[in-house]
């Protein structure tokens, strides 16, 4: 992760509502959080779960996790508890990370449940604001600091949720190497450079948001975060953010594309999955724009 967060200092890296943060604000947000999941005793090979949505949070602990050798379960906001805890009982979570509430859930109340009932989990942390780092202090002058992380690039570090077509959701896990050079082979295809914004409307818990996230930091452009997608939000993100890349599905951007005040004036490149049967409609309507469209597919172990 550290060769995905190099680059100028100064440059945004997310913007998160109304808050922008810059790539050395990013790096120094994980460097703390890696410190004080060391100091309660989270080791190489241990396993952190994230049920959080999108936001500065979620990526620090990312971060903080490549620095551990930690590996890290993001679990879907859509999952209630039986299925988050199906995910926690087969990757033997230690650590659990949710919002306090979402989406009118009470998510608090579910992981002292969850506590209770999965043998390995030792403590849940509930974030009253998932769009903001997490309310920890470390010293970052402790010289030896650094002699504590111990992550290695074949550590396995991120791992997702399969369909569970055939049963209850496996888990894909992809090693921290192998997803950094996949970054920068996306940042290459989708020709991400800095100066450019990625709007991260899609969930960083499947890969296809998670990669966009990736791509977006390994090309130096700035990360537009939502938690949650609305297309009139997102069409006004498109304005104000000056967004010239999205990735989403036709069922995202068609009723974007419907939307009488819709001008992406910085758009240049929009990558979409088929969820609707609607892509080539949206393609040919982004084309009358000057916007390139990309159709894509893929899968969780892949």
């Amino acid at each position: 992760m550290s060769d995905i967060l190099a680059g100028n200092d100064h440059q945004a890296a997310l913007i998160d509502g109304e808050r922008i943060i810059s790539r050395l604000e990013l790096r120094q947000a994980g460097i703390l959080a890696a410190l004080h999941l060391h100091k309660i005793g989270l080791r190489r090979g241990d396993t952190l779960a994230i049920w959080l949505p999108n936001g500065a949070a979620w990526l620090q602990l990312l971060i903080a996790a490549s620095w551990l050798g930690v590996l890290v379960v993001p679990i879907s906001t859509r999952y209630k508890k039986d299925e988050a805890r199906h995910l926690l009982t087969i990757s033997k979570a230690g650590l659990l990370v949710l919002p306090a509430q979402f989406l009118k859930t009470d998510y608090a109340a579910i992981g002292q449940q969850l506590r209770q009932e999965v043998p390995t989990l030792k403590d849940s942390w509930e974030l009253e604001n998932p769009s903001d780092f997490l309310p920890i202090q470390e010293d970052l002058n402790v010289g030896s600091s650094m002699n504590l992380f111990a992550g290695q690039a074949d550590d396995l570090l991120c791992c997702f949720s399969t369909s569970g077509t055939t049963g209850q959701p496996k888990l894909a896990a992809h090693a921290h190497g192998s997803i950094v050079r996949h970054a920068e082979f996306v940042k290459i295809g989708l020709e991400l450079e800095p100066n450019d914004a990625m709007l991260c409307a899609l969930p960083f818990y499947g890969v296809f948001g998670f990669m966009a996230l990736m791509a977006s930091l390994a090309g130096g452009a700035t990360s537009v975060l939502m938690p949650v997608f609305e297309p009139a939000k997102a069409a006004d993100m498109m304005q104000t953010c000056r967004i010239t890349h999205a990735v989403g599905s036709d069922s995202m951007f068609a009723p974007m594309l419907e939307l009488p005040a819709f001008k992406p004036a910085c758009l240049r490149r929009i990558v979409q999955a088929d969820f609707v049967g609607l892509s080539l409609s949206v393609a040919q309507q982004f084309d009358k724009l000057g916007v390139q469209s990309s159709g894509t597919y893929g899968s969780s172990e892949v």
